[in-house]
């Protein structure tokens, strides 16, 4: 019965994957050209087979047989030099969220009266309304107060030096989960190697916020899980817990590791003993009471936020609801103001919550349809995932230039993601077909939790940035099993010629 239910699962993310392949591939809602998107099909297919052929021939297994902490080693090291240039190269300055939270810091740092001093009327009271940035403040302003106390002066430069280690963190534990969910020794570097060639985790390495600093947490919470899976020794209570802490860290610092977390528990309830999920199932409780408990206490002990400013300013989760049903369902000026303009959190959560009623109604089943195909491209299509806006702040240089209007890196852009997709759709159907229920199931449900949260959410390319290595991780397993098939085809061809003969 359970195999059935991971069964079902893999069969939902296989047919809600279908959707994002079709609509990235053939359907246009938007300025983008049909006849640029049919091109793009027939140009990843070949360029992926053309791949996978080569991890036959003599001198690539040559280079498969290598041991898999070389080739890790190899690619992390190029990364780090890429991702230095671009550092050093970038005189990067926060925008958006980022950059309200660098000034939010500075100020709290350096003891000037206004904490929100240099925000505009819409920003003031930003941590009132926001709670899903107390953990990056706590560690932000850490960071600024070593730095002011070493140094006299707040040193923004510190930021990309530490988003850097954290991507490093975050490409080991790969290569780590890589070592477990895969068994074909030669299958084992394939996640390391893309994830080496995808443009956008180098862009990032600018770029200190939830997205990248989130990411170490949520691999880690899945190495140290499928440690726990799989260990018959006293480690098991170790990896639980370092596991459950990963989730309740990781979900402080990024809202959607929540959604990631329920797709954990499903799976080690379906594949654990009901004795060692109702322990792990106690150890993430705890952590996470124990995490966001401590967070709070210590905002409020601080004096940054109050259970009256709380009530007074902050936003309630309907508003995101809200606002995901609104166009493509991306961020809405005009939504926030609503909700911003409303007085007092019970107010607000009514209001949105008449809001969504009312904007459901005037959609009906079509509408509703026609805006769900509209979110899912603004979220998949393009390949970004809004690296491009990151440099509008910067001092303009070629290397700006090249990642916020290059044709060569959204070219390069969009053709990765084209082919994450068909290798992560491959791995989808795959796991169906041959009904896998391994860890790489996993991964799969994890990735069909974002999905499906991302349709009822306010959606952004980049609230996915964090599951990047996860996503990769999946398409790894796809290119081995188009490589799986086409080792098929070639045996029936064979066989069929001999027949002849």
């Amino acid at each position: 019965m359970k195999e059935r239910l991971l069964n079902v699962g893999n069969l939902i993310g296989a047919v809600c994957f279908s959707i994002v392949f079709i609509i990235f591939f053939f359907v246009n809602t938007g300025s983008y050209l049909i006849v640029a998107q049919l091109v793009t099909l027939p140009v990843a297919l070949f360029l992926l087979v053309l791949l996978v052929r080569l991890i036959d021939k003599k001198a690539v297994q040559r280079f498969f047989d290598i041991p898999p902490y070389k080739l890790y080693l190899f690619c992390a090291l190029f990364m780090f030099a890429i991702q230095m240039i671009l550092v050093i190269g970038i005189n990067f300055m926060p925008r958006t969220d980022a950059s309200h939270m660098h000034k939010i810091c500075m100020n709290y740092i350096t003891g000037k009266n206004q904490l929100y001093q240099g925000l505009d009327l819409y920003h003031q009271n930003y941590l009132d309304r926001y709670s899903n940035q107390w953990g990056i403040f706590l560690i932000q302003s850490f960071i600024y107060k070593i730095s002011y106390a070493l140094t006299g002066r707040i040193s923004i430069s510190l930021l990309p030096f530490l988003n850097v280690l954290v991507m490093q963190l975050s490409y080991f534990l790969t290569y780590k989960i890589s070592g477990l969910v895969f068994n074909e020794r030669r299958q084992k570097p394939l996640s390391v190697i893309i994830l080496a060639a995808c443009p956008v985790l180098y862009v990032y390495s600018c770029v200190f916020y939830t997205d990248t600093l989130g990411m170490p947490f949520l691999l880690g919470a899945i190495y140290f899980g499928l440690k726990a899976k799989r260990a018959t020794n006293n480690k098991v209570i170790v990896y639980t817990i370092v596991s459950a802490l990963c989730i309740a860290l990781g979900f402080v610092i990024k809202g959607n590791v929540a959604i990631v977390a329920v797709a954990f528990l499903i799976y080690m309830f379906l594949r654990m003993s009901l004795k060692r999920f109702m322990a792990f199932l106690l150890a993430v409780v705890i952590s996470f009471v124990s995490v966001n408990t401590a967070v709070e206490a210590t905002m409020k002990g601080l004096g940054i936020v109050t259970d009256e400013s709380i009530e007074k300013y902050s936003f309630p989760y309907t508003h995101w609801v809200m606002m995901g049903l609104n166009g493509r369902g991306g961020y809405n000026a005009d939504d926030f103001q609503l909700t911003f303009h409303t007085d007092g959190l019970e107010a607000k959560k009514q209001m949105n919550k008449d809001e969504i009623k009312s904007r459901i109604s005037e959609m009906g089943f079509a509408g509703m349809l026609s805006h769900l195909a509209l979110k899912i491209r603004y979220t998949w299509y393009g390949g970004a995932y809004q690296s491009t806006n990151q440099f509008a702040l910067s001092e303009k240089s070629s290397l700006t230039d090249f990642f916020s209007s290059s044709g060569v890196y959204l070219t390069w852009c969009f053709l990765f993601q084209a082919m994450l997709i068909i290798l992560m759709l491959i791995s989808f159907w795959a796991g169906v077909i041959r009904k896998r229920l391994d860890s790489v199931c996993l991964l799969r449900l994890m990735q069909l939790g974002m999905f499906l949260f991302l349709l009822m959410w306010e959606t952004r390319s980049r609230y996915m940035l964090n599951l990047l290595p996860i996503y990769i991780l999946i398409a790894a397993d796809g290119a081995w099993e188009l490589k799986v098939f086409l080792d098929y085809i070639s045996q029936k061809k064979m066989k069929k010629t001999k027949t002849v003969d």
